[in-house]
């Protein structure tokens, strides 16, 4: 083989073609793949809900028992803004006749080839990411929005686990212990706003897959979610206790997807600039080796 490829092309056009494959390592890199791995203009994600809620009832002084609910969590491309994507996140909680819970709409402005949010687009100013940055490594802490409170959560590095035969980051957050104010989410019920409004504290916990940033899992909870005087900010008593979770078969689908995005990242990444290095070097490595020889005739 080594005889006929020295046959047909010459030193210096071998020479020529593997410096154009060494070039083409940091040009992939740095000009393909973000690219490739960037989130497309039909981007969707959905996940199965569980919530359980558990309201206190004035009237009785105590809660009413916990309540499973029909949620609905999704995001999907509502537009774009020059290169970035207008990305609109939807929670909706009802009980299971249909009566609202909770619902909210966020807008952000996210950069379809980091993930993160785009300051100046969206419903308001943000940083951090829509989920979490690739290329986690153990210890790394990143910011992320939740789309029922709206502030930034600091998540924290809690370890690794396994998912389905996925490896996994574990991440938690409760915000510093700072409240949550979600009156204008609750206007639909009586004196809010008027003269009530309704605050809680959260804890959040996320499950991610390192390579790609998938969100595999996400688990929420308040043990603290109560009525306030909106003129005082004196606290006027419990509303309720809850807890939403993607559903075991919502995770097993995000394990799949997230299993076939760090394929992918890996693959375009260190895969392919691999093969280009090995072909650069061998064709760079024939040069050398035609070029000391002394041919036979």
């Amino acid at each position: 083989m080594g005889k006929i490829f020295q046959k047909i092309f010459k030193p210096d056009f071998v020479f020529v073609l593997g410096m154009i494959f060494l070039i083409g390592v940091p040009v992939w890199i740095f000009f393909v793949v973000p690219n490739l791995l960037k989130l497309p203009n039909n981007f969707s994600y959905e996940a199965e809900t569980t919530s359980v809620d558990n309201f206190y009832n004035e009237d009785y002084g105590d809660y009413q028992g916990e309540q499973y609910s029909v949620s609905e969590f999704k995001y999907f491309v509502e537009g774009s803004a020059e290169d970035n994507l207008l990305i609109r996140n939807i929670f909706n909680v009802r009980t299971s006749t249909g009566e609202e819970i909770f619902s909210v709409e966020r807008l952000y402005g996210i950069d379809p080839k980091t993930g993160a949010h785009v300051k100046g687009l969206g419903d308001k100013g943000r940083d951090g990411y829509l989920f979490a940055p690739r290329g986690l490594k153990a210890g790394e802490s990143f910011i992320y929005w939740h789309v029922t409170n709206d502030i930034p959560g600091v998540m924290k590095y809690v370890g690794e686990e396994n998912l389905y035969g996925l490896k996994v980051f574990k991440y938690e957050t409760d915000y510093d212990g700072a409240l949550v104010d979600l009156t204008a989410e609750h206007d639909y019920l009586s004196d809010v706003p008027e003269s009530k409004g309704l605050k809680l504290n959260m804890h959040l916990e996320l499950w991610v897959e390192p390579v790609s940033g998938h969100l595999v899992k996400s688990l929420d909870y308040s043990n603290d979610y109560f009525y306030y005087n909106i003129k005082t900010g004196e606290k006027l008593g419990p509303f309720n206790k809850f807890i939403n979770k993607f559903s075991e078969d919502s995770v097993k689908a995000h394990v799949e997807e997230a299993q076939f995005e760090k394929s992918k990242v890996r693959f375009c990444d260190t895969y392919f600039p691999l093969i280009l290095v090995l072909i650069a070097l061998w064709l760079l490595g024939f040069v050398k080796k035609i070029t000391t020889v002394p041919r036979k005739f």
